[in-house]
């Protein structure tokens, strides 16, 4: 996921397209440069995901992750999310500042 300074922040829809229910551990910002990307409010609120939600089948939440302020590019970081998916229990998004 890419961003240039003065960026929206991206809604992501996080969904459970599998057969079982889905939890969301946790998701966190992480790696080299965690200070420049935050999260915000999606979806005006409603249905936001939240560590430790349990997603049914078929369902789904929002989340959004942005720059935070005083951001500088070059940046990058990584959103790292982790479930109890018995095939990828980790999911890695790159995020990247640039100019």
């Amino acid at each position: 996921m890419s961003f240039i300074p003065a960026s929206a922040p991206a809604n992501l829809i996080i969904q459970n397209l599998g057969g079982q229910t889905l939890s969301l551990n946790s998701f966190n910002i992480v790696g080299a440069n965690t200070k420049a990307f935050a999260f915000f409010t999606a979806n005006s609120g409603q249905s936001n995901c939240f560590a430790g939600e349990l997603l049914a089948p078929k369902s789904f939440c929002f989340l959004a992750v942005g720059l935070a302020p005083g951001a500088t590019p070059p940046s990058s970081a990584t959103l790292e999310f982790l479930t109890n998916d018995p095939v990828n229990p980790k999911l890695d998004v790159v995020l990247t500042l640039s100019q």
